[in-house]
């Protein structure tokens, strides 16, 4: 796996532990311009905005979701989940 995808997983991980800022600081490490898979560019978008929820910036949470619905190129059951969220 590409370091991208291991510091995806290891946000992850801690966000399921409720570890929102260390799981904030692996996310910051992946970057703009990863080589991330198109699920994993999903699960990453998802991710950053479940840790804003956390923080209760909410704004920010929406934002991300909707940047990811409405410029995505790739398979659309992939962000099925994000319109559901978005809803």
């Amino acid at each position: 796996p590409s370091v991208a995808s291991v510091h995806l997983r290891l946000a992850s991980t801690l966000a399921a532990d409720r570890k929102y800022i260390e799981a904030y600081q692996h996310l910051k490490e992946i970057g703009a311009g990863s080589e991330l898979s198109q699920s994993e560019t999903v699960e990453r978008v998802r991710l950053s905005a479940k840790i804003a929820e956390q923080r209760q910036d909410y704004k920010r949470a929406r934002e991300a979701l909707l940047e990811l619905a409405s410029k995505w190129q790739g398979d659309p059951a992939l962000v099925a989940a994000v319109h559901l969220e978005l809803a």
